[in-house]
């Protein structure tokens, strides 16, 4: 916005004499020659995306709009999620198991590795842009866990429960107790689970690839006075 004491390149070709005291300009994209909207006769400049004048059309193409957004016409369903956390939301506890399968997803289009392939050098020729997938834990993958048939449980009993609440009154082994109820007042969640230094820790071993390219694990000090980091 300027003050209109500065003329166009328009104003003399077709003057317009309703000015208002400040006036929207337009900055040509091409020649960065400065133009009135109201010259111009646009009613509404921030559809604009990119603007070109009339000298430079022709080299450049036509002024370019801004894309509309696109909005479902399909109704969606709105959650609160706040009350279904504190338990005042009236409704299925059970929502999202619901809500996941309704759905269906596409099949994934990433790669897929035996164990064999694995190796420095295919991460240095693919550069890991995009996830990739091994589907069988073979023994030359280096990967170990925790049987399939391991519940949450001992889950909790193998990992220090007093160093996982943060909720008042609330340890590890009360979450397992409230995953295992069929009846809940709400919907809780972990968000993380730190089992580092625990029992469980030591049914977990991570792939050989992540461990030969793990900073951490290569340069960290090898002093029991300084913590491994977490």
């Amino acid at each position: 916005m300027s003050t209109n004491s500065e003329d166009c390149p328009l104003c003399t070709i077709q003057p317009v004499h309703t000015f208002n005291r400040y006036d929207t300009w337009l900055q040509c994209d091409a020649c960065s020659t400065w133009y009135h909207a109201h010259c111009l006769k646009y009613q509404n400049v921030d559809t604009i995306e990119k603007f070109y004048c009339d000298q430079c059309t022709d080299e450049h193409g036509p002024t370019i709009y801004k894309q509309e957004q696109r909005r479902s016409k399909r109704t969606q369903t709105r959650l609160n999620y706040a009350d279904l956390n504190e338990g005042k939301s009236a409704g299925d506890e059970r929502i999202w198991s619901k809500l996941l399968r309704a759905k269906s997803f596409k099949p994934d289009h990433f790669k897929r590795y035996k164990s064999s392939q694995l190796t420095i050098g295919l991460l240095r020729e693919t550069g890991m842009t995009e996830p990739f997938v091994v589907e069988e834990n073979e023994p030359c993958l280096g990967m170990k866990m925790p049987p399939s048939t391991i519940t949450v449980h001992e889950i909790a009993t193998l990992v220090d429960v007093s160093s996982q609440s943060e909720l008042l009154n609330w340890t590890l082994g009360l979450w397992a107790d409230y995953f295992s109820n069929p009846v809940r007042d709400r919907i809780r969640n972990v968000i993380s689970l730190e089992i580092s230094g625990t029992k469980l820790a030591k049914q977990i071993t991570r792939p050989k690839i992540v461990r030969d390219i793990d900073w951490v694990e290569h340069m960290w000090p090898k002093m029991k006075s300084l913590e491994y980091p977490k």
